[in-house]
């Protein structure tokens, strides 16, 4: 697998297709399609980010023979919505399965399943929208630091002022803090985060509401309707509540899971210097897990010696 590519903002994306709700709002969509491919699969991206952080990712899953989708939700990138301003969290599984029912379904191969990944607040819509999908749409799972439980003192802080706020200026946005450092620990890409436009440097009362609200009843339910999953966790990660991960991992039913732990990774483990490690060690997952008809997946390919920041455990379930 080539991972020589630069992780980071990319601005040469595929260009978009669009596909409307019922309302009429727009969600742009980006198609890696490789030439045969064996799986499907969408990335969701987190809060404050879009598709342009997930090129070199789609790219190196087309190489892997993954034909890839990238999407910007919507409030998000150049999706219709008022950026960092969602009135309900459904507002983002709708976008996400407007993307699996009107994008990717029409372009699905015969015998190649269709997976989803999701980071931070994506993998918190991925479990949301997974109870709303037909039976049998999804094969499998990968989630990234997904958003089950923020770190207390944001929790606690953020909800007293949003419950006051919430009353009378719920649309109101509050000044966030984006500190690259605390996302990756590569410096070559830090400036990237400063001369986005379509990052966000806010964030509106009910939508941190709705955030909090969906990552407690996610947490607490544990399901993932029991489809096979990994789940991918950086240590060093201080933006999400990791042992709340864990735990909502422990507890969660399915008879293929497991979590991979990097030690030195922070919160956006597809944009540290290591992310070409992580991406072979999702494509080596999945090709683990049998096909639908007993059709034999591509054995994973061979791998060199771990990057910086490699494994620290692998527990399965």
């Amino acid at each position: 697998m080539n991972s020589s590519t630069r992780a980071g903002l990319s601005t040469d994306l595929p260009p978009p297709f669009w596909l409307k709700n019922r309302q009429g709002m727009r969600l742009a969509v980006s198609e890696y399609p490789a030439p045969r491919p064996w799986l499907h699969l969408v990335v969701s991206h987190g809060f404050g980010e879009h598709r342009g952080w997930y090129h070199h990712v789609a790219g190196a899953l087309r190489e892997q023979g993954i034909s890839t989708y990238t999407f910007d939700h919507f409030h998000h990138g150049i999706s219709d919505g008022r950026p960092a301003d969602i009135p309900a969290f459904g507002v983002l599984t709708e976008g996400l399965r407007l993307v699996l029912e009107q994008g990717v379904g029409p372009r699905l191969s015969p015998g190649a399943p269709l997976a989803l990944l999701g980071h931070s607040n994506g993998g918190l819509a991925v479990i949301r929208a997974l109870g709303e999908l037909p039976a049998g749409q999804i094969s499998c799972v990968v989630l990234s630091n997904p958003l089950l439980g923020l770190p207390l003192r944001t929790t606690l802080w953020g909800a007293a002022l949003a419950g006051v706020l919430g009353l009378f200026a719920p649309r109101l946005r509050l000044p966030t803090r984006p500190v690259p450092e605390r996302l990756t620990g590569d410096s070559t890409i830090w400036p990237d985060y400063d001369r986005d436009p379509y990052r966000f440097r806010s964030i509106s009362v009910r939508f941190f509401k709705a955030m909090l609200f969906a990552a407690h009843t996610a947490y607490w339910e544990a399901n993932c309707q029991g489809l096979p999953l990994l789940l991918l966790c950086g240590e060093r990660d201080s933006v999400v509540d990791r042992f709340a991960t864990r735990n909502w991992f422990a507890r969660l039913e399915s008879e293929r899971k497991k979590l991979i732990a990097y030690p030195t990774l922070r919160h956006e483990l597809l944009n540290e210097r290591e992310w070409g490690l992580v991406v072979a060690d999702i494509v080596a997952w999945l090709k683990q897990l049998p096909a639908p008809g007993g059709r034999e997946l591509p054995a994973p390919g061979g791998r060199g010696s771990p990057a910086p920041g490699g494994h620290a455990a692998a527990e399965e379930g």
